[in-house]
């Protein structure tokens, strides 16, 4: 029986379609591949980000005591407001001393005079003060110097000089009781240490002075200045101060 060759099936048949099979392996293999590497992209590069010299972990410090548990303080509760720091303690500014008045100032100048005249003054820094008023006949027969003559011949007195020696106090031995001088409340005893809170000074020679410094004092009582006396009486000093009426 004769055989017949289809020429056809020949000629259309070419080399790529025996190759077909391997490159559909290939394809299926690098589509595998492909999709090993996009699900698991850390198995490819397992050892690109670990450095060369890892560091060692740090074990921890050994107890004393195996069955030793290191606790920690515990924290502070908070709160809404944060607590002020209490405040250093500060000092309290000194009292201020009150304003001295005039009469205190008046009172340390007499006693600084008193002590320039020897006189003990007492630890108090108190001087005693008393004070009284002047009748107007009183005064009328103060102002006449006519009458001072008699008047100093109802008493007697004496100059005694300080420690310096110089004549300033004058010391009342005699003062009758009709005299102006009781009147003034003077007494037997009495030295006279400051007069208008000066130190005066006993002598003949300034005797003209004390006569023109009484008549000025006479003319300022008369406006209503007081006249000041300080004596000794039985040593303490005793301030006397002499108002108008």
């Amino acid at each position: 029986m004769p055989t017949f060759r289809d020429d056809r099936l020949d000629l259309a048949r070419s080399p790529f379609v025996d190759r077909i099979p391997g490159l559909m392996l290939i394809g299926l293999l690098a589509l595998g591949l492909g999709l090993g590497f996009w699900l698991w992209p850390d198995a490819a590069c397992e050892n690109c980000d670990q450095p060369e010299d890892p560091v060692p972990a740090l074990e921890p410090a050994p107890s004393s005591s195996p069955a030793e548990v290191r606790r920690l303080p515990p924290l502070p509760a908070e709160t809404d407001s944060a607590t002020p720091a209490p405040e250093a303690s500060e000092a309290p500014p000194p009292a201020r001393k009150p304003p001295e008045t005039a009469a205190r100032r008046e009172e340390r100048r007499l006693l600084s005079r008193l002590v320039r005249q020897g006189v003990t003054v007492e630890a108090t820094g108190r001087l005693q003060r008393q004070e009284r008023v002047i009748a107007p006949e009183l005064m009328n027969q103060l102002s006449d110097s006519s009458n001072w003559m008699s008047e100093l011949m109802k008493a007697s007195s004496s100059i005694q000089s300080r420690r310096d020696g110089e004549p300033t106090r004058l010391a009342l031995e005699r003062v009758d009781a009709d005299s102006v001088l009781w009147e003034l409340g003077l007494q037997e005893g009495d030295v006279i240490v400051l007069i208008q809170g000066e130190i005066p000074h006993f002598s003949p020679t300034r005797a003209l002075d004390y006569i023109r410094q009484a008549d000025a004092a006479l003319a300022a009582f008369d406006q209503g200045e007081p006249i000041t006396l300080t004596v000794l009486r039985r040593g303490q000093p005793v301030h006397l101060v002499y108002q108008p009426w």
